[in-house]
């Protein structure tokens, strides 16, 4: 996937610059019809145990099947899990605006995810 544009997580950042995610990856846990695969999916995205495994997708280095390639990864991995809002191509001011009131600080968003490692 090209860097072309930006994808936010919900907190406003860009994944693609930020160094909470160092590895470019977001997982799905989609077969190629975009279902869900009910054996690659961290077990409902619960599991961290590095033998069982999900499929994941790399933003970086394009591949044929974008967004929904068929990679599996150990679910020991955290990965970027994204809601995606898709807009015009005419409209490329149409991103939701939102104030600071509505994001977690970068702190408190470490604090918790050293609370759950």
């Amino acid at each position: 996937m090209a860097t072309g544009g930006e994808l936010y997580s919900f907190n406003n950042r860009n994944i693609f610059n930020d160094i909470i995610w160092p590895q470019k990856v977001v997982w799905h846990g989609a077969g190629p019809g975009g279902e869900r695969q009910l054996d690659t999916y961290c077990d409902a995205w619960t599991s961290s145990e590095p033998a069982d495994r999900g499929l994941g997708s790399p933003l970086l280095g394009g591949g044929s099947n974008g967004l929904l390639a068929q990679e599996k990864f150990s679910c020991q991995n955290r990965f970027v899990v994204l809601c995606i809002e898709a807009t015009s191509q005419h409209n490329k001011s149409g991103r939701l605006k939102r104030s600071a009131e509505h994001f977690v600080s970068a702190e408190h968003y470490q604090s918790y995810i050293q609370s759950i490692v």
